[in-house]
């Protein structure tokens, strides 16, 4: 006989609908797949009792008395918030008190279940600092999280992510660019040194520091020259000579050095506007008769060849000359002397002719609200861009292999229509190397996804 059982809210519309036990479904579906493969059932039973269904011990197979009752209060995750939970305790005569395993509905010595802290780290690696991600979990789940358990879970991933930026060795070409940035640190000046691949676009390093010397940046270019295999073989700057004579020392002396056209373009732009008699930080458009002596400084710059590009700058020379203006002859003699490593780009394809692709990842560094100015010690601003360059060599990693797979099917087609080249047939297994090699650093920047950051 089938029955069904009534309740007043059939007859009474005034009386609230009866509350359905949805916390203690979503607490089981939490258990179950991470307690599925273990020695025993953990099931959550009426009252909020933790305990297991087995009766008998699996190791030597006594039967279990129980061991009265421990209480436990964790934060669940999914806004399901923070419930007190009695655990009833089991033992085994032989084998002693059953240890239980908690890490489905909260972290092991800690109330707060383990996505809430992958989760503050999410958002601080996004560009949130402590107080905002505050806010974004309290609007979310509804629960506030002190900022110094914020930082405290943080600060855990800071040690592992320096290992792991510094040991990995990523696919570099070797052809670099290289510049710093302005900050401030606890009130007072302090830079950070980046290093950015031409080729491959991945981050190597940056170093944050309180000068920006020859020392400084010894120190930061040592730190990726040590690693094995990746020479420097170019580096790409704005112009600045705060390496002094570090490119002729014994360590950097085949280092290729390579300048900035457009940072030669800006400084063409503000000596003109001076010309024009409208100041050299105004906002203003330069007169459109000076368009003519600005474009004969770009066809030094965009020339295709080295021959174009004296034959520009003897072009340049006759009209300085007759202008008289002793900031704009400055301006061509510095054009001058710079003027192999202006055109360096040319000799060497992979030596790009700007550094907009490092000034680029600085506007990247930036988005984090408090990297700029806002950061007390010089660890948190280093542990904004260690999360940061993570992020970016994480996200560039799909990408790349993707890249490197087409062109090794590219080298397969050409080698089928010419078997007999010799140039071919080491392509295709260059590229092989090549994948594996960038798989393998994939992996141990998965590893540490999956450990820290990764929501479960």
């Amino acid at each position: 006989m089938i029955t069904k059982q009534i309740s007043f809210n059939n007859f009474c519309d005034f009386l609230s609908p009866p509350r359905p036990w949805i916390l203690k479904d979503a607490i089981q579906q939490e258990l179950e797949p991470k307690l599925a493969d273990k020695k025993y059932t953990v099931v959550l039973k009426r009252g909020n009792i933790i305990d297991i269904e087995e009766n008998h011990c699996k190791n030597c197979g006594e039967l279990l008395y129980h061991n009265g009752f421990n209480s436990k209060m964790p934060v669940l995750d999914k806004g399901l918030g923070r419930r007190l939970y009695r655990v009833h305790r089991k033992r085994c005569p032989r084998c002693g008190e059953i240890n239980y395993d908690f890490s489905a509905i909260a972290a092991r010595d800690g109330c707060y279940h383990e996505n809430y802290k992958r989760r503050a780290r999410l958002h601080f690696m996004n560009g949130l600092n402590p107080a905002r991600i505050q806010a974004a979990i309290h609007s979310d789940y509804n629960m506030t999280i002190p900022r110094t358990t914020l930082v405290g879970w943080i600060i855990q991933s800071q040690k592992p992510l320096r290992r792991l930026l510094a040991s990995v060795k990523l696919p570099f070409s070797g052809h670099w660019h290289h510049d710093e940035t302005f900050l401030r640190v606890g009130g007072k000046k302090a830079y950070a040194l980046d290093t950015f691949d031409a080729v491959t676009k991945f981050v190597p390093a940056v170093t944050v520091t309180r000068e920006n010397d020859r020392s400084a940046a010894t120190k930061h270019l040592l730190s990726i020259r040590r690693r094995p295999g990746d020479p420097i073989k170019s580096l790409v700057m704005d112009g600045t000579a705060k390496l002094g004579t570090l490119l002729k020392t014994r360590y950097f002396k085949h280092v290729q050095r390579g300048q900035c056209n457009m940072h030669f373009k800006w400084r063409v732009g503000r000596k003109l506007k001076r010309l024009a008699g409208i100041g050299e930080s105004s906002k203003k458009v330069l007169p459109e008769k000076y368009h003519a002596l600005r474009q004969r400084f770009y066809d030094v710059f965009d020339s295709h060849d080295e021959t174009q590009a004296y034959i520009a700058l003897e072009r340049l020379r006759p009209l300085l000359e007759r202008i008289n203006k002793r900031y704009l002859t400055t301006l061509f003699n510095d054009i001058e002397a710079k003027l192999p490593q202006i055109i360096a780009w040319q000799r060497d394809p992979d030596i790009a002719p700007t550094n907009n692709k490092c000034e680029n990842f600085h506007q990247r560094l930036q988005y984090h609200t408090s990297f700029k100015t806002r950061t007390r010690l010089l660890s948190g601003a280093q542990c904004i861009a260690d999360f940061r360059v993570f992020n970016h060599n994480f996200q560039r990693f799909t990408t790349y292999s993707d890249e490197l797979w087409q062109k090794r099917c590219k080298y397969k087609a050409w080698l089928h229509e010419d078997p007999k080249d010799p140039s071919l047939k080491g392509g295709t297994q260059y590229y092989f190397n090549e994948i594996c090699r960038v798989n393998k650093a994939f992996g141990e920047y998965t590893t540490f996804w999956e450990n820290y950051l990764q929501v479960q």
